[in-house]
């Protein structure tokens, strides 16, 4: 009767056991359902916010557009510089400026609303410029103190999210892509990097894999195609580090970009100039081709560029 009992206890106790790990199983099955859900919910409202940026992005350029060639008109491409100023956290922000906009009757107070923008935005970039000075002179002065030594690459885990921060996280044309690449080795490594530490080591050595890479190739060899640099550190460079496709591969050589980039950079927009006048100007510098060309070009460039950093 005793050894009976005992052996009835023992599978009460299996039995109780084999229950209690069920329902922890069930619950954990319950709990991975729950996040996968809010992480697909998370997903669908990124969408939604981003088509509706997307959608008031649209509303400026309209709106823009109706004292376009107006005295004071600041152009297509501030415009645009300004429209992409907006990112989702900021899409009450644009609608509201497009409901401003929409509400004016007149061109010039549609231009004195645009400027007043632009005005805001390049003061915002004027704040940003001073603190990157400001960050870059200390890293001067800590370098100059023998503060700041490198703590070797010699981490095989870390440079793969070296790569991975470079090549998939934020490829070139992210803002602040080094500052973010130096957070995220810092978060899932080992050791606290800065941001030149990891710009640093990247050039020395960590190249684009995969399927990035067979692309760059594929870039670099094709005949007429923009070259590829490692980052676009300058803006007479920041649209040939990208993949151009050109309906005429013979349209544009490799050396007519890069003298229609320069000369970009080499001719700036000004209140006094006319677009039209600016690029006849650009076009002298760019042998075998005439200011619409050059125009149409650097659409193409743009939104190339624009692409790749999406």
């Amino acid at each position: 009767a005793k050894k009976k009992a005992k052996g009835a206890g023992k599978r009460e106790a299996e039995e109780a056991a084999k229950k209690a790990a069920e329902e922890e199983a069930a619950k954990a099955a319950a709990a991975a359902e729950e996040a996968k859900a809010a992480k697909a919910n998370a997903k669908k409202e990124l969408e939604k916010q981003k088509k509706a940026l997307r959608k008031e992005k649209a509303r400026l350029r309209e709106q823009s557009a109706r004292a376009d060639g107006w005295v004071g008109h600041p152009g297509e491409d501030d415009v645009e510089e300004l429209a992409n100023s907006f990112d989702v956290q900021r899409c009450a922000e644009i609608k509201a400026l497009c409901d401003e906009l929409e509400a004016k009757e007149g061109e010039d107070a549609i231009v004195a609303v645009l400027t007043g923008e632009l005005a805001k935005l390049e003061g915002a970039k004027s704040e940003e410029r001073k603190a990157a000075a400001d960050a870059a002179a200390k890293r001067a002065e800590s370098e100059s103190k023998g503060e700041q030594k490198s703590a070797p690459w010699d981490d095989e885990d870390e440079i793969k999210l070296l790569d991975k921060a470079c090549n998939q996280k934020f490829p070139m044309g992210t803002k602040d892509r080094w500052e973010r690449v130096a957070e995220y080795v810092c978060e899932h490594g080992a050791r606290p990097r800065t941001a030149k530490e990891v710009m640093t080591r990247y050039k020395a050595g960590v190249k684009p894999t995969g399927d990035d890479y067979v692309k760059f190739q594929a870039a670099r060899d094709k005949k007429g195609s923009a070259e590829v640099k490692d980052a676009a550190t300058e803006r007479k460079d920041s649209f040939t580090d990208v993949e151009v496709k050109m309906n005429d591969p013979n349209a544009w050589t490799a050396d007519q970009t890069k003298a229609l980039a320069a000369a970009i950079e080499a001719v700036p927009k000004t209140a006094a100039a006319k677009d039209a006048d600016r690029w006849k100007m650009i076009a002298t510098a760019v042998p075998g081709k005439d200011a619409k060309q050059c125009f149409t070009r650097y659409k193409e460039m743009k939104e190339a560029h624009k692409a790749a950093k999406a």
